[in-house]
């Protein structure tokens, strides 16, 4: 949330039990959506998850102003209260499984938005809304580094609230116009650039932006250092950090939008983006699009540990809901292991490879601390559609006959392809 409101359902409808929306830590699915008039508050997160299989007609959350400019809020902590011991089987009592070698604090808090949490042999934690289906056990050493096999010590979290007086303003976030731009949120205009908070001193933690280009132009990027892996520009879908910024020259067309964001640690000096005349007064674009926006391409079995070859989270389920969660939030390669868990990242293989018998890639158990790694690539045929944009500089007409983006990824994958077979 970019800014303070109370939450306003006007409809509510999920695969009940499978797919979720989670708000202030708890999670509704079916019929049942959140309740009317939740407060809201800038940097509040919620989320939204389905799996593979059977889909409703969704959801749609709102915001309605505070109509004050202080409210008392609500802080939800969470506690846990042991249930018991209890047996287990390869139809896990609790279906979720979210690690292993975890603290009792850390698998509490992986499991945010369940009504239980287990611990089972080497500290793996696993999570469900139900428990016991397989009776209680009396081997469970919930205080040893090894709890036992096949037995879960489970605890249910409690929700404890406390109260808290904040002072918020209910104005817009401003929205800055000028330089070809129309920018809202934590970043500057300056001529025809936009920069990061301060820039060329050190953006801010937690900070986060859109810019929309209001004219055409070529992308020129004076400036680019940002925290790698963790404060990213998004140009054209896919997502930059490090001193790695977007390539030089992309064209940019009005309404396109970037967006930037940083996590709650570690700065950088920052990004100065800017746009530059297309030198033409008319451009025909043909934009290329297809019904599989994505491919995958199989890279192998690659070894996983507890701190994960691809760090971001995807999305539960088949290869395409796990490829098209990964590609979607800018990731390069994405990786399947366990029950169909699915990671992403933008680079893959620091604990070396693995046997190819180790992957069942195909199966629904694919294998223990292994990923099935696959790069994305961008699908670009079979369908094209022409549009003309028009600009005000000089007379030349030239045609783009593929996005700048996707030409690079269909090169890629030529040259891969080339040298899979020994050219």
């Amino acid at each position: 949330a970019l800014e303070a409101g109370t939450l306003r359902v006007e409809a509510f409808y999920t695969e009940l039990n499978y797919d979720f929306v989670l708000v202030g830590g708890l999670r509704y699915s079916g019929q049942q959506g959140p309740p009317q008039g939740v407060e809201i508050w800038p940097g509040d997160v919620f989320s939204w998850g389905s799996d593979g299989s059977v889909t409703r007609t969704g959801w749609k959350l709102c915001s309605a102003e505070l109509g004050a400019n202080t409210r008392t809020s609500t802080t939800t902590t969470s506690a846990a209260i042991y249930a018991g011991c209890y047996r287990d089987t390869l139809s896990r009592d609790l279906p979720v499984w979210t690690g292993a070698e975890m603290s009792f604090e850390v698998c509490m808090q992986s499991c945010a938005g369940y009504k239980y949490f287990g611990r089972q042999a080497n500290r793996h934690c696993f999570c469900g809304d139900s428990y016991g289906k397989y009776g209680t056990a009396s081997t469970c050493q919930c205080e040893g580094s090894y709890m036992g096999n096949w037995v879960n010590c489970v605890y249910e979290v409690i929700l404890e609230t406390t109260n808290a007086t904040t002072t918020t303003s209910t104005t817009t976030t401003p929205t800055t116009t000028g330089g070809g731009w129309s920018v809202q949120g934590s970043c500057s205009i300056a001529g025809r650039c936009v920069t990061s908070a301060n820039y060329p001193s050190e953006y801010g933690n937690s900070q986060a932006c859109t810019m929309t280009a209001l004219e055409a132009g070529t992308l020129r990027v004076e400036a680019f250092y940002t925290e790698l892996n963790y404060d990213f520009v998004l140009v054209g879908g896919l997502r930059y950090s490090g001193q790695q910024g977007p390539p030089q020259g992309v064209e940019i067309w009005p309404g396109d939008v970037f967006s930037w964001g940083s996590d709650g640690s570690v700065t950088r000096t920052g990004w100065k983006l800017c746009s530059a005349e297309l030198g033409a007064n008319t451009r025909t674009s043909t934009t290329t699009t297809s019904a599989a926006p994505y491919q995958a391409i199989y890279l192998g079995c690659y070894s996983d540990w507890y701190h994960r070859d691809l760090p971001g989270a995807g999305t539960f389920g088949s290869l395409d809901v796990c490829m098209t969660s990964c590609a979607g939030a800018g990731y390069k390669y994405f990786g399947r292991q366990a029950n169909r868990h699915c990671f992403c990242g933008d680079s893959y293989g620091k604990y070396g490879t693995a046997p190819a018998s180790d992957c069942q890639c195909e199966a629904s158990w694919i294998g223990w601390w292994v990923n099935c790694v696959y790069e994305v690539i961008l699908e670009t045929t079979p369908t094209t559609t022409t549009t003309t944009t028009t600009t005000t500089t000089t007379n030349t007409t030239t045609t783009t006959t593929a996005p700048p983006v996707a030409l690079e990824e269909t090169i890629r994958l030529l040259q891969r392809t080339f040298s899979d077979h020994g050219y």
